[in-house]
């Protein structure tokens, strides 16, 4: 088949999150087994810079996929309104969208799929989504989310043949939405599960980042957003850090616009020498510091993090909140998900911690979730069936 995937932003724009990652894996598997696949996206590097594209080339070929990326008319729009514009895009949609024979939309709220939408519709391609989590106006910008809805999103959601939610709360979500129940699908997020296979060296990342090895570490993984609920991972810290002595928080991802605030709430707590805020490392580090961590905490989020079956493939049980999505397969297997509370997430974290039967037997239940329900391949040929059918 001749699959067109369009994104806001691909790789290597890692720094947007595990969507980028979810789109990158998809289809550079689906390149892998024979299939054509295009990516449209935009040029955002980070939401401060731009992908330096090859002079004279009208794509980049990435691990056998081509990536287009149609220039951004202005950062700055991004970072006010979380939207780019990429008007060069237009031009690629009314003239080649005709060669394929399915598309693939990541996102809800982007304009790359207004314009692909109207194409398709008008040449008769069929559509597929993936909102990845996007589709509750929640923290920010709520009134514009608002307005892209109203003007836009619904009849996205009305125009697809398949909407793709990543857990059963999500594709509830989609339902209260007025999407048809027959055309929503949970396909969760995956990963390569040949990370079971690679035994990491215990205490790589303690010791690289000067953390004792007989130290209990709790990790957060994602970008520094004030969606995190990192308020309160710092509120619960606070309560744990003097119930138990031998603890740290270790904080991994890229800045968005949060770290000064996190660090004067730290800094209020006298924990400077209990929190460690890293920012964005390496894939090697990254899964050093999972193998490392004692607990991975988020008290918030959206849809599927791929963080989530990252976590759970290092055997690192997972703490989070039933504020927001759930997903019923990890809570009370491998991981524990609480009340929306520093108290609540203080107990949970104290509980994993001390008890290390607990812990191991979470963990050892991550893998085999790992191993038969967030598995790529597996994922990927789901997707091909959905494809096909269309």
């Amino acid at each position: 088949m001749r699959i067109l995937q369009v994104i806001p932003y691909y790789a290597p724009a890692w720094s947007f999150g595990g969507t980028v990652r979810v789109a990158y894996e998809i289809s550079t598997r689906l390149a892998k087994k024979g299939h054509e696949v295009t990516v449209y996206t935009s040029d955002f590097l980070s939401p401060q810079s731009r992908v330096p594209i090859s002079k004279g080339n009208e794509y980049e070929t990435i691990d056998g996929v081509k990536v287009f990326y149609f220039k951004n008319l202005s950062l700055l729009f991004y970072r006010l309104t979380r939207l780019s514009i990429t008007p060069s895009l237009i031009r690629f949609a009314r003239r080649d969208l005709s060669n394929y024979d399915i598309i693939h939309l990541h996102q809800y709220r982007s304009l790359q799929n207004v314009i692909i939408l109207y194409f398709a519709k008008r040449k008769g391609i069929p559509c597929v989504i993936h909102p990845h989590g996007s589709l509750g106006r929640v923290v920010e910008k709520r009134t514009l989310k608002y307005l892209f809805d109203t003007f836009f999103g619904y009849n996205i959601l009305q125009s697809v043949k398949k909407v793709f939610a990543l857990t059963s709360s999500e594709a509830q979500e989609c339902s209260t939405l007025g999407v048809n129940k027959d055309i929503i699908q949970v396909v969760p997020n995956g990963i390569d599960i040949s990370v079971l296979n690679t035994k990491q060296k215990s205490g790589l990342f303690k010791e690289k980042y000067g953390i004792e090895n007989s130290e209990k570490m709790v990790l957060y993984l994602g970008r520094l957003h004030r969606s995190k609920g990192l308020d309160l991972l710092i509120d619960s810290f606070y309560k744990l850090s003097i119930r138990m002595d031998n603890v740290i928080l270790t904080l991994i991802g890229p800045d968005d616009r949060y770290k000064v605030e996190l660090e004067k709430r730290i800094e209020s707590y006298n924990l400077n020498n209990k929190v460690k805020i890293l920012g964005y490392i390496s894939e090697e580090d990254k899964y050093a510091a999972l193998s490392d961590a004692d607990v991975f905490v988020t008290p918030s989020f959206y849809g599927f993090p791929v963080t989530f079956i990252e976590s759970l493939a290092c055997g690192t049980p997972i703490i989070t909140s039933n504020y927001g999505d759930y997903i019923d397969e990890i809570d009370g297997f491998a991981g524990i998900f609480t009340d929306y509370s520093a108290t609540c997430f203080e107990k949970a974290m104290q509980k994993i911690l001390v008890d290390t039967k607990l812990r191991n037997q979470l963990g050892e239940n991550g893998k085999t979730l790992v191993r038969e329900h967030y598995n790529w391949d597996k994922i990927t040929e789901q997707l091909i069936e959905v494809y096909s059918s269309l």
